[in-house]
């Protein structure tokens, strides 16, 4: 059995995690960001699960 398998050239990915104390660190960095990027942007933000997260608020 033969497989078709499709060859896709590689990607790039700006990934940024921070803690829940980096929030206003965070902010500036997305704030100070080109509008426009080639690659897409993947925020991680750690924070209690008892906790409210405001990343939703921050990305937008």
């Amino acid at each position: 059995m033969t497989k078709n398998v499709a060859i896709l050239p590689p990607f790039g990915i700006l990934a940024i995690g921070a803690s829940a104390g980096g929030v206003p660190a965070l902010i500036s960095l997305l704030n100070n960001l080109p509008k426009i990027l080639p690659v897409p942007i993947a925020v991680v933000q750690h924070c209690a699960s008892h906790r409210r997260s405001y990343l939703p608020e921050i990305v937008r």
